[in-house]
């Protein structure tokens, strides 16, 4: 049966009962049958060392594994530098349409918190990372709000200062050139993007127990030579008997839960930001295929890490052997991030 039929089916029983939907947002001291945990305040050693970020932690619990791996989870920043807005003392390094400068400036000014842009809040948030110890930091895409030099070298500076392994899944707004009157291309944009991090079209670091595997631009469907990268990589972890954490910007329609579509319905933005059958993102079959091998039952995927929404969310994923948990993060121009603490079940 392929992606596509098995989503019309489960799409039926969706409708059905999609009326019973609530949305479900993170809350402290919960457990689920997957072995995740949050405590009210299991968090305060990271922001101490944090002090600017609001810090989220969860624990995943994991089969077989033996040492514990420390995750930092940031998306959804939305750069823009400054020299990109009016405010800019060097015009001429700018990128922007002057028809589009207003849009600019207000979306510069809507990404502040705490009376730091997102642009400068970046590198206050790196200087505290290290500190963290983390095994890898994982940026779930939209780090930037559109592509030019300038957004791409604070986010560059930043990525530099990283002492751990570092994986950038882009999104539509790391690649976007909305601003830019046809200035910048999409060879500019690949070529910019590519010193900036990896950029292949799947990506993977490889822990010693552990892989994490990156779906990169997943606002847009997955080709076939990724997927088959992606289908690689998951039967390596079989085989191995390690599991796996999946990073992608866009998070996927649970196979049974109903709660995120709920959650989205009552956002502000009001739609289903997920690939899905009931999804704004709907899949073709190779990304259907994709999410069939994330809800498949021998899946080695022990959580979905994505981000997009722009609200906290956590649920199952799929009702498979390892009970897959899908998290979808705060964002991070809230000052809000996620550490996952990865570590074996007792």
């Amino acid at each position: 049966m392929t992606g596509q039929v098995r989503y019309m089916i489960r799409n039926c029983l969706v409708k059905l009962t999609a009326a019973l939907a609530a949305a479900v947002f993170l809350t402290a001291g919960c457990t689920d049958a997957a072995g995740i945990q949050e405590t009210a305040d299991g968090n305060a050693a990271a922001e101490a060392q944090l002090p600017s970020a609001s810090v989220i932690n969860r624990t995943i619990a994991c089969d077989g594994l033996k040492d514990t791996y420390k995750l930092v989870f940031i998306s959804d920043l939305h750069i823009i530098a400054e020299e990109d807005t009016s405010a800019s003392e060097a015009p001429g390094s700018r990128y922007i349409d002057p028809a589009a400068q207003e849009t600019v400036d207000s979306r510069y000014e809507a990404f502040e918190a705490g009376g730091l842009s997102s642009a400068a809040y970046w590198p206050e948030l790196v200087s505290g990372l290290n500190s963290l110890e983390a095994d890898a930091v994982l940026l779930g895409g939209d780090m930037v709000d559109f592509c030019t030099p300038n957004a791409l070298r604070v986010l560059s500076e930043g990525i530099g200062m990283i002492s751990a392994p570092v994986m950038y899944v882009r999104a539509d707004h790391d690649t976007g050139t909305w601003y830019s009157e046809g200035s910048v291309t999409a060879e500019d944009v690949k070529q910019w993007q590519d010193e900036v991090a990896d950029n292949s079209d799947v990506l993977l670091i490889q822990l010693p127990e552990l892989w994490i595997i990156g779906y990169n631009n997943s606002t847009s469907q997955i080709s076939a030579d990724a997927l088959y990268w992606v289908q690689y990589y998951l039967s390596e972890c079989r085989d191995r008997g390690i599991p796996a954490i999946f990073l992608t910007h866009v998070p996927f329609q649970p196979e049974t839960d109903l709660g995120l579509a709920g959650a989205c319905r009552q956002s502000p933005d009001g739609r289903n930001l997920f690939w899905g059958p009931d999804g704004y993102h709907y899949p073709d079959s190779n990304t259907a295929d994709l999410i069939d091998l994330l809800y498949a039952d021998d899946s080695p995927v022990a959580a979905v890490l994505a981000g997009h929404l722009h609200f906290g969310y956590e649920g199952p994923l799929a009702d498979n052997a390892v009970h897959t948990m899908q998290y979808i993060g705060e964002p991070a121009f809230a000052h809000k991030i996620t550490v996952f603490t990865i570590t074996g079940k007792e």
